[in-house]
């Protein structure tokens, strides 16, 4: 299956591809074993995020756990970026689709930037097996990023995004990510 990304500058097919050299870094097929990833991500504990008002976190991976490891050095490899990744911190995150009727102003909102902790860039590995359509991320300027499983897209930590809708009821079937961010 051909994956496809529509927006502001054409619409592409998705294989490792790059946006606007340097900008929106997508990659369909990302981790060999996706399923093993998942199955991890949902042997975790979540707790709400910012009061559950942007979903649920788990804890911060670590270097010291062999399976979260192996997934920072997937995420975090610089050969992506062609320059060394200094720190990455990298989290299972849940957006179930109640997280949109916590807040009336949810789909405004939702709409941020990644600097606030100082990273450079930004992004999220899709895991969610069969994703309904228009569930993926919206950047300012460049169209949505349909959610596709195990698809890995990156873009600077500067860029306004946010997811475009939830869906599902429990971490079993909503909109699930390895949210990252990286620091050059």
């Amino acid at each position: 299956m051909k994956s496809t990304v529509n927006g502001r500058i054409g619409t592409f097919i998705i294989g490792k591809m790059v946006l606007n050299k340097n900008q929106i870094t997508i990659i369909d097929n990302f981790f060999d074993d996706v399923s093993a990833v998942r199955d991890y991500a949902l042997s975790l504990d979540y707790t709400p995020f910012r009061e559950g008002t942007c979903g649920y976190r788990s804890h911060r991976y670590s270097m010291d756990n062999d399976i979260e490891r192996t997934i920072i050095e997937k995420v975090c490899d610089g050969k992506i970026y062609d320059r060394q990744v200094k720190e990455c911190k990298l989290y299972s995150h849940i957006s179930p689709e109640h997280v949109m009727s916590i807040r009336e102003d949810f789909h405004t909102f939702k709409m941020h930037t990644d600097t606030r902790n100082e990273s450079q860039r930004a992004g999220v590995v899709y895991i969610t097996p069969e994703p309904p359509p228009n569930s993926g991320t919206c950047i300012n300027g460049h169209g949505c990023i349909e959610n596709n499983f195990n698809r890995y897209i990156s873009y600077p930590a500067s860029f306004v995004h946010g997811p475009n809708t939830l869906f599902g009821q429990s971490k079993e079937d909503c909109r699930m990510t390895i949210t990252f961010f990286l620091y050059f």
